[in-house]
Protein backbone atom coordinates (compact mmCIF):
# COMPACT_ATOMS: atom_id res chain seq x y z
CA UNK A 1 0.00 0.00 0.00
CA UNK A 2 2.20 2.78 -1.19
CA UNK A 3 0.22 4.61 -3.19
CA UNK A 4 -2.56 6.12 -1.41
CA UNK A 5 -4.93 9.10 -2.78
CA UNK A 6 -8.03 10.48 -1.93
CA UNK A 7 -10.31 10.69 -5.08
CA UNK A 8 -13.17 12.83 -5.42
CA UNK A 9 -15.81 10.92 -7.37
CA UNK A 10 -18.50 13.05 -9.82
CA UNK A 11 -20.75 12.27 -6.76
CA UNK A 12 -19.29 14.05 -4.75
CA UNK A 13 -18.15 10.95 -2.26
CA UNK A 14 -14.70 11.24 -1.32
CA UNK A 15 -12.63 8.19 -1.12
CA UNK A 16 -9.38 7.50 0.55
CA UNK A 17 -7.88 4.18 -0.81
CA UNK A 18 -4.76 2.46 -2.22
CA UNK A 19 -4.54 3.47 -6.23
CA UNK A 20 -3.98 1.81 -9.43
CA UNK A 21 -4.98 3.44 -12.55
CA UNK A 22 -4.85 1.11 -15.77
CA UNK A 23 -4.63 3.52 -19.07
CA UNK A 24 -5.26 0.83 -21.19
CA UNK A 25 -8.62 -0.06 -19.49
CA UNK A 26 -9.72 3.16 -18.15
CA UNK A 27 -10.43 1.45 -15.29
CA UNK A 28 -9.17 2.79 -11.82
CA UNK A 29 -8.67 -0.28 -8.87
CA UNK A 30 -9.61 1.16 -5.33
CA UNK A 31 -8.11 -1.20 -2.97
CA UNK A 32 -8.89 -0.77 0.52
CA UNK A 33 -11.61 2.29 -0.04
CA UNK A 34 -12.95 4.35 2.68
CA UNK A 35 -15.07 7.07 2.47
CA UNK A 36 -14.55 10.01 4.22
CA UNK A 37 -16.93 12.64 5.90
CA UNK A 38 -16.47 16.05 6.86
CA UNK A 39 -18.56 17.98 9.54
CA UNK A 40 -17.72 21.53 10.31
CA UNK A 41 -19.07 22.34 13.91
CA UNK A 42 -20.31 25.22 15.39
CA UNK A 43 -16.92 26.54 16.76
CA UNK A 44 -15.94 27.20 13.13
CA UNK A 45 -13.68 23.72 13.38
CA UNK A 46 -13.85 20.76 10.85
CA UNK A 47 -14.09 17.02 12.06
CA UNK A 48 -13.62 14.39 9.70
CA UNK A 49 -14.64 10.72 9.81
CA UNK A 50 -14.13 7.60 7.89
CA UNK A 51 -16.13 4.45 7.48
CA UNK A 52 -16.20 1.76 5.13
CA UNK A 53 -17.06 2.54 1.40
CA UNK A 54 -17.92 -1.08 0.41
CA UNK A 55 -20.46 -3.31 2.65
CA UNK A 56 -17.25 -5.29 4.13
CA UNK A 57 -19.61 -7.74 5.57
CA UNK A 58 -20.86 -9.19 2.39
CA UNK A 59 -18.00 -8.74 0.10
CA UNK A 60 -14.79 -11.30 -0.43
CA UNK A 61 -12.21 -8.68 -1.48
CA UNK A 62 -12.62 -4.87 -0.40
CA UNK A 63 -11.52 -3.14 -3.90
CA UNK A 64 -13.14 -1.87 -6.46
CA UNK A 65 -12.83 -1.13 -9.93
CA UNK A 66 -14.22 2.36 -11.02
CA UNK A 67 -14.25 4.03 -14.83
CA UNK A 68 -11.60 6.92 -14.17
CA UNK A 69 -14.60 9.08 -15.87
CA UNK A 70 -16.54 8.75 -12.67
CA UNK A 71 -13.05 10.16 -11.14
CA UNK A 72 -13.74 14.17 -10.59
CA UNK A 73 -10.18 14.33 -9.07
CA UNK A 74 -7.32 12.48 -7.57
CA UNK A 75 -5.51 14.31 -4.92
CA UNK A 76 -2.63 13.54 -2.55
CA UNK A 77 -3.13 13.42 0.99
CA UNK A 78 -0.92 14.48 4.09
CA UNK A 79 1.28 11.36 5.34
CA UNK A 80 -0.95 11.98 9.02
CA UNK A 81 -3.52 10.94 6.80
CA UNK A 82 -2.12 8.30 5.60
CA UNK A 83 -1.03 6.90 9.05
CA UNK A 84 -4.77 7.95 10.13
CA UNK A 85 -6.46 5.97 7.49
CA UNK A 86 -3.97 3.00 7.39
CA UNK A 87 -4.83 2.78 11.78
CA UNK A 88 -8.61 3.36 10.76
CA UNK A 89 -8.85 0.30 8.01
CA UNK A 90 -7.09 -2.39 10.22
CA UNK A 91 -9.49 -1.14 12.77
CA UNK A 92 -12.39 -1.64 10.68
CA UNK A 93 -11.12 -4.88 9.37
CA UNK A 94 -11.22 -6.23 12.88
CA UNK A 95 -13.98 -5.42 13.61
CA UNK A 96 -15.52 -6.79 10.57
CA UNK A 97 -13.61 -10.36 11.18
CA UNK A 98 -15.83 -10.16 14.81
CA UNK A 99 -18.72 -9.40 13.32
CA UNK A 100 -18.10 -11.65 10.05
CA UNK A 101 -19.29 -15.23 11.25
CA UNK A 102 -22.81 -13.22 12.67
CA UNK A 103 -23.20 -12.14 9.16
CA UNK A 104 -22.41 -15.11 7.73
CA UNK A 105 -24.74 -17.32 10.18
CA UNK A 106 -27.98 -14.84 9.02
CA UNK A 107 -27.13 -15.46 5.52
CA UNK A 108 -26.87 -19.04 5.25
CA UNK A 109 -29.10 -20.35 8.31
CA UNK A 110 -31.31 -23.18 6.88
CA UNK A 111 -32.97 -23.12 10.12
CA UNK A 112 -36.90 -23.09 9.31
CA UNK A 113 -38.21 -22.02 12.26
CA UNK A 114 -41.07 -18.83 11.55
CA UNK A 115 -39.96 -17.52 15.11
CA UNK A 116 -35.97 -17.52 13.97
CA UNK A 117 -36.33 -16.98 10.04
CA UNK A 118 -35.00 -13.36 8.83
CA UNK A 119 -36.78 -11.95 5.98
CA UNK A 120 -34.80 -9.55 3.55
CA UNK A 121 -35.65 -6.79 5.25
CA UNK A 122 -34.52 -7.87 8.55
CA UNK A 123 -31.13 -8.81 6.75
CA UNK A 124 -30.85 -5.64 5.36
CA UNK A 125 -31.66 -3.53 8.85
CA UNK A 126 -29.45 -5.53 10.63
CA UNK A 127 -26.30 -5.09 8.01
CA UNK A 128 -27.34 -1.31 7.99
CA UNK A 129 -26.99 -1.47 11.50
CA UNK A 130 -23.29 -3.08 11.83
CA UNK A 131 -22.20 -0.91 9.39
CA UNK A 132 -23.81 2.04 10.83
CA UNK A 133 -22.07 1.14 14.07
CA UNK A 134 -18.83 0.45 12.69
CA UNK A 135 -18.25 4.21 11.34
CA UNK A 136 -14.23 4.72 12.23
CA UNK A 137 -12.74 7.90 14.06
Amino acid sequence: MDNIKIVRLQSGDDIIANYTEDQESGLVHLERPMALFFKRLSSGKSMMMMSPWLPLELIKDNSADLYSQDILTVIEPRQSLIEYYTTAMDEAQQLIDEASDEVDEAILSDDTSEDDDLDPAELTEMIHELKSTRTIH
